[in-house]
C-alpha cells in the first residue's frame, strides 16, 4: 500500500512541476488546467487517505486542509449564483481569489502527504524491526 501512496505522491509533484514548465509554452492555461487537474486528483487522493493520516497523527493538519479546500471550492461555487446578480468583472475577482487560493493548498497538502508518508515507511520499517527480532 506504501508503494501506491508514494506513486501517487510523486505523480502529484510530478503534475506541479509540469504545471510550472508549461508556463512558458502554455502561457497561463496550461498552469490552470494542470491546476484543476491536480485539485480533483487531491480531492480523491485525501478522501481515500483521511482516515491514514488521522491515524498518523496527523489529524489537524488533513483537518485543515479540508477546511481551506472546503473555502475554495465554496468560493468558487458562489460565483455562479452570483454571476446573475453582479458584474462578470466582479464574479472574475472572487473567481481570482480562489484560483490564487487553491495554489497553497495544493503545495501545503502535498507537504502533509509527504509527512504521512514518511510516517508510513517509519511504521513499516519498525513494524519488520520487531518481527525479524521475534
Amino acid at each position: 500500500m506504501l508503494f501506491i501512496r508514494k506513486a501517487d505522491y510523486y505523480f502529484q509533484f510530478t503534475v506541479g512541476i509540469i504545471m510550472l514548465l508549461s508556463i512558458p509554452v502554455l502561457f497561463i492555461y496550461g498552469f490552470f488546467t494542470g491546476l484543476f487537474f491536480m485539485g480533483c486528483w487531491q480531492l480523491f487522493s485525501a478522501s481515500f487517505n483521511t482516515s491514514s493520516f488521522m491515524g498518523a497523527g496527523l489529524s489537524k493538519e488533513i483537518g485543515s486542509y479540508w477546511k481551506w479546500t472546503g473555502i475554495v471550492m465554496a468560493t468558487l461555487f458562489l460565483c455562479v449564483p452570483l454571476a446573475e446578480l453582479f458584474k462578470a468583472d466582479d464574479v472574475q475577482v472572487l473567481g481570482g481569489f480562489a484560483v490564487v487560493a487553491s495554489i497553497p493548498v495544493a503545495i501545503y497538502y502535498l507537504s502533509i502527504y509527504n509527512k504521512l508518508l514518511a510516517h508510513l515507511a517509519l511504521r513499516n520499517e519498525l513494524g519488520g524491526l520487531l518481527k525479524s527480532n521475534h
